[in-house]
């Protein structure tokens, strides 16, 4: 299973959950939520990557779709004014498609990320993605097209060091061909342009893992920490993929599976993983956990590994008012609580009773609350993480919901604060 064929099923998904919205509901318990921005097409449409916070409070990101119909890189002022910073033009142009994974900025204002198409042609129809830089004053750069041997389809965000290397995966591509397109990459970008393939996974024969999704972690020695969606054994009914793993792997290329999804009950999918000054790791899975009914199964988890390999799950979704499908991964603050956005659950603003998502704050003992559920007017069906300022505020963006922006009664997605 190739991220081409994920991202495929996520936009039928969420677009058919996006549809006959009803008013919003802005307030959630103390909690209030803000709408900073609806997109309305041209300006850019379909956020799923985690936004960027300043020291001044401007907010940057990007949009999946919209500007020139191949996804955008904004900026959002403090007072809600949008400025569209490049507008990609798709593979004929050679400058990328579809900027999915988050951004991440450098030490002079630049800011780093990928798209999962585009680029040249590498025998998919799309493209096989890039790695972009751009300038402050919207100058972009590409600083590696992929080509399928070396990775393809990048869906997760860059993690960089001290040193300015970037570091990031791709969910199909690389050497194996246990998949359809291969099962995968983990590589390194330094700044000189060279490019290395740290870890090409091998697929569910071999258990280390398929296609890897989310940003990586990076530890003070150089080892990168992350999740594939697949392999590792097991089933969880997706035609025998395997239920995903959470991998680490060491500067010289070596990888270990520190844990394998195999039942579902645990956990299933995860998509990503963040970790702490203790070395604990902590993700999300948008399936398994034992609870709800979302689209057919279980409705997700957060869980946490700790360094012996010990895993917990701190807490299971149940789809209805406590939320569904955790897809982004989590933000932790200084007092160990860990907050984030579902898919599903909270307000029924569709008719269907699947709920347009909602934002989470889980206490270190497992004890969750809903700081906002999403209603259709202020966004549905948020897919990407969150960010904090320093005064605790936390923003985000949904993929659906807002403006009716394509005239088909389905919204282009918002950005969003909460407060804590």
């Amino acid at each position: 299973m190739n991220a081409v064929n994920n991202i495929a099923g996520i936009a039928i998904w969420i677009a058919s959950a996006t549809l006959a919205l009803l008013p919003a509901q802005t307030w959630a318990g103390e909690h209030k939520e803000k709408v900073l921005y609806r997109f309305t097409g041209q300006d850019g449409s379909f956020p799923k990557a985690r936004l960027i916070v300043d020291a001044n409070g401007i907010l940057y990101g990007t949009t999946t779709f919209g500007g020139r119909n191949h996804g955008i890189v904004f900026e959002l002022s403090l007072n809600g004014k949008e400025t569209v910073l490049y507008s990609f033009r798709g593979k004929h142009h050679g400058d990328g498609d579809f900027p999915g994974g988050d951004l991440i900025a450098g030490n002079q204002g630049e800011l780093y990320g990928v798209t999962v198409f585009g680029g040249f042609d590498c025998g998919v129809r799309f493209g096989c993605g890039t790695i972009f830089k751009l300038t402050p004053g919207g100058a972009e750069t590409v600083l590696h097209t992929f080509t399928g041997l070396d990775g393809a389809e990048p869906v997760g965000g860059l993690t960089i060091d001290g040193q300015g290397n970037l570091y990031g995966t791709t969910g199909a591509g690389g050497s194996s061909t246990a998949c359809d397109f291969g099962c995968g990459t983990v590589f390194k970008l330094a700044p000189s342009g060279e490019y290395t393939v740290l870890y090409a996974f091998k697929g569910r024969k071999n258990n280390d893992g398929e296609d890897p999704v989310g940003t990586l972690a990076l530890d003070s020695q150089g080892n990168l920490y992350g999740a594939t969606q697949w392999g590792g054994g097991g089933d969880c009914s997706r035609g025998n993929h395997g239920c995903g793993t959470i991998f680490k792997l060491t500067p010289d290329g070596q990888e270990t599976v520190l844990h394998a999804f195999v039942d579902g009950i645990g956990g299933a999918f995860p998509t990503g993983v963040i970790r702490d000054g203790d070395g604990n790791l902590y993700g999300t899975t948008p399936s398994g956990g034992g609870r709800g009914n979302c689209l057919g199964q279980d409705c997700g988890t957060v869980f946490r590994l700790t360094p012996d390999g010990a895993i917990a799950t701190l807490y299971a979704f149940a789809g209805g008012n406590d939320g569904g499908a955790p897809w982004a991964g989590l933000l932790e603050d200084a007092d160990g609580h860990l907050y984030g956005t579902t898919q599903f659950g909270g307000t029924d603003c569709d008719g269907l009773g699947r709920g347009c998502g909602t934002v989470f704050k889980l206490a270190p003992g497992g004890r969750e609350t809903i700081l906002h559920r999403f209603g259709g007017d202020d966004g549905a069906n948020p897919q990407s993480g969150l960010v904090q300022d320093a005064t605790g505020t936390l923003y985000g963006a949904t993929y659906g919901g807002g403006l009716d922006c394509y005239n088909v009664g389905e919204g282009c997605g918002t950005v969003f604060k909460v407060k804590n």
